[in-house]
């Protein structure tokens, strides 16, 4: 069973824009700037931000929300290192901000991955991904999930989700999890009952 989240997360929220926190020249040139640095050196583009008023600049704002806001409107970020980067130990609060900046109400699962993962990749390593999962899970039951009871359930469908698409496109899989193969894994899991047939067909 995965463990509760030491903080409570919420649904999306409205996010401003990088634009709106930089709206003169000079300031668009410092956004650029900046995430032109946290491509090379994610934490000298993050203190780069930080003096030129991009990130952290409202101080009623908590740093991770402030932050997150920043990952999740600028598209200039390199998505593999935004995504090592929100899925550190220590970075767990700005991953927390950062999820709860989408909507998931009333979406299918995979649905909601796949928009999350519009916005970064997936680093390699399995504990990372399993905190990013978490994480996701959380913030999906507490939007209100679809057909899914418990976040356990909702951390297990996920996870097969992503070993599915991994599956599904490994050039060196000759032999691909089928449909049967999809469902036998997910018997029980939705808090001791199965996930509907259709609900599984919409996610495979």
């Amino acid at each position: 069973m995965i463990n509760r989240l030491e903080s409570s997360v919420q649904p999306s929220v409205d996010v401003p824009a990088p634009v709106l926190l930089a709206r003169d020249k000079e300031g668009k040139r410092a956004l650029l700037e900046g995430a032109a640095k946290f491509n090379q050196k994610p934490k000298e583009g993050l203190k780069f931000l930080e003096a030129k008023g991009i990130i952290y600049d409202d101080p009623t704002l908590p740093r991770p929300q402030s932050l997150a806001f920043f990952f999740k409107t600028c598209p200039r970020l390199d998505k593999k290192l935004l995504g090592e980067y929100i899925s550190r130990p220590e970075n767990l609060e700005v991953l927390k901000a950062f999820m709860t900046l989408f909507d998931f109400r009333g979406k299918l699962i995979s649905d909601c991955l796949r928009e999350l993962l519009e916005t970064f990749r997936l680093p390699g390593e399995s504990q990372q991904i399993a905190r990013i999962t978490e994480v996701f899970a959380a913030v999906y039951v507490a939007a209100g999930a679809h057909d899914v009871k418990t976040e356990d359930a909702a951390y297990v469908l996920s996870y097969s989700v992503i070993m599915l698409n991994t599956d599904q496109h490994n050039p060196q899989n000759r032999k691909k999890m089928t449909l049967e193969d999809y469902k036998r894994n997910l018997r029980g899991v939705n808090d001791g009952e199965d996930f509907s047939a259709e609900y599984l067909v919409s996610s495979f």
